[in-house]
C-alpha cells in the first residue's frame, strides 16, 4: 500500500516545472521485512543476532509537499514491528510515529544550486506501543546542492526538546540524498547501467548528543552513524559496491540525588561488506539484476564504573545472495526491489559470560530509492 502510494505522488508530480506542487521526499525512505533462524547464539547475555541484523517489518520515510517555491509542509513517518524473540525475554513490540513539519527555503525554485532553509515542527504522534501524544518540537537549518535533475545533497542540522521536561533535548546532524519529485527528468528507455557511472542510496551519515533526565539520573547519550553504500559500474550493467555502517554509541549515567559512582555504557560496531550486481537487461525501465557479496561483522560492548569494567563483543564473516529488479524514475533515480539471503557464523571474542558461536541465516525483503549519478 505504501509503496503505491510512494509511485503515484511520484507520477503526478513527475513533470511540474518548478518547486510548487512537488513532493519532497527522503533518500533513505525504505521498507524492509526481515525474517532470521539461529543455532543456539542467542542468551539472555547476547540480545542481538549474529549478523547485526534487524528483524521484523519497518518503513521510514520524511515526506513533504510544496505549497508554494519556498514553503513545504510535511510529516517524518516512522513504523517498526518486531517478534517475541528467545525466552520471551523480549516481547514484540510494535510503534508507528508521525512528526508533522514546516520548512521554508530563502531562495526560490529559480535560485542556484545550493539553496537554504529553516525548519520547524512540534508534537509526534504514536500508535501501537509509542506514545499517543509527544509534547515535543523541533528547529533546524540546512543546505541543499542540486547534484542533477531532481537530485538534493543535504545537511541538516536539528535540536528537538521536550516541551514538559527541563533538560530533555537532542541535536543532530544528518547528511543524505533526497529527491524533488517535480524536478526529475523524464525516464527513458537507456537506463544508467554504463560503465563509469556511480549509484548511491540516501543516508550517508548522522551524529546526535542528547541529554535528559529520567527518574533519578542524568542520561547523556552520543550516537554516530556513518552509513554510506557508493558503487561503480565497472563494465556495462556491472556493478560494484562498498557498504559500510559504522556505529558509535555511549551512555553515561549519574545519579541526581545520591552519592552514587557514573557508568557508561558503550557500543562499537562496524558492518562492512564488498558486492556485485549485475543487470541481465540494460535497456527499459525495469531491469532485473542478481547480486552477491561478503562482509564482516564486528561490535563490542563495555561497561565501565569508577572501579569495575566489563567487555563483550562478537565477529562474523556473512556471506550473501540477492536478486531484484531496478524501476528508474528517472536518468538519475530508481526504487529497488530485492530478495536477498544472508548467512554468517558468529564466535564471541572474549568469555566474560561464557564463549558462545552459532550460524544465523537471514531472509530478507525490502524497497528502497536507489541514486545514480554519472562521472563528469
Amino acid at each position: 500500500m505504501k509503496l503505491t502510494f510512494l509511485f503515484l505522488l511520484l507520477t503526478l508530480t513527475l513533470f511540474a516545472q518548478d518547486r510548487k506542487g512537488s513532493v519532497y521526499l527522503s533518500g533513505n525512505t525504505a521498507a524492509e521485512y526481515s525474517r532470521l533462524s539461529f543455532s543456539n547464539f542467542r542468551s539472555v547475555y547476547t540480545p542481538l543476532n549474529a549478523l547485526q541484523r534487524f528483524e521484523g517489518l519497518r518503513f521510514n520515510s520524511q515526506s513533504g509537499y510544496f505549497l508554494t517555491n519556498r514553503l513545504v509542509v510535511g510529516s517524518r513517518v516512522n513504523y517498526f514491528a518486531t517478534p517475541d524473540i528467545y525466552n520471551d525475554n523480549y516481547s514484540a513490540y510494535d510503534v508507528l510515529t508521525l512528526s508533522p513539519f514546516v520548512r521554508y527555503y530563502f531562495l526560490d525554485g529559480a535560485a542556484p544550486k545550493t539553496s537554504f532553509f529553516g525548519e520547524a515542527g512540534f508534537g509526534t504522534v504514536g500508535f501501537g506501543k509509542a506514545e499517543d501524544f509527544k509534547n515535543d518540537y523541533h528547529l533546524g537549518v540546512g543546505a541543499e546542492r542540486r547534484l542533477a535533475a531532481g537530485i538534493l545533497g543535504t545537511a541538516r542540522l536539528n535540536y528537538t526538546a521536550d516541551a514538559k521536561v527541563s533538560g530533555a533535548s537532542f541535536t543532530d546532524l544528518t547528511l543524505g540524498l533526497n529527491v524533488l519529485t517535480g524536478q526529475l527528468a523524464p525516464a527513458t528507455a537507456d537506463a544508467p547501467v554504463t560503465a563509469g557511472t556511480f549509484s548511491a542510496t540516501g543516508q550517508l551519515g548522522r551524529a546526535t548528543y542528547g541529554n535528559r533526565t529520567k527518574g533519578d539520573y542524568q542520561l547523556r547519550d552520543v550516537a554516530v552513524e556513518l552509513s554510506p553504500r557508493i558503487g561503480y559500474f565497472v563494465l556495462n550493467g556491472l556493478l560494484l559496491e562498498a557498504d559500510v555502517t559504522l556505529t558509535y554509541l555511549a551512555h553515561r549515567y549519574r545519579s541526581l540525588i545520591q552519592d552514587y559512582s557514573p557508568y557508561t555504557f558503550r557500543n562499537y560496531s562496524l558492518d562492512a561488506s564488498l558486492q556485485a550486481r549485475y543487470y541481465i537487461l540494460q535497456h527499459g525501465r525495469m531491469l532485473p539484476y542478481v547480486g552477491a557479496g561478503i562482509g564482516y561483522v564486528r561490535t563490542s560492548y563495555r561497561y565501565a564504573g569508577d572501579s569495575y569494567e566489563q567487555k563483550q563483543g562478537y565477529a562474523s564473516f556473512p556471506w550473501k545472495a540477492a536478486a531484484g529488479a531496478s524501476f528508474f524514475l528517472s536518468p538519475q533515480l530508481a526504487i529497488d526491489l530485492a530478495a536477498g539471503y544472508a548467512r554468517g557464523r558468529a564466535e564471541s571474542l572474549n568469555d566474560l559470560f561464557g564463549y558462545a558461536e552459532g550460524s544465523e541465516r537471514q531472509l530478507q525483503f525490502s524497497t528502497g530509492l536507489r541514486f545514480f549519478l554519472a562521472r563528469e
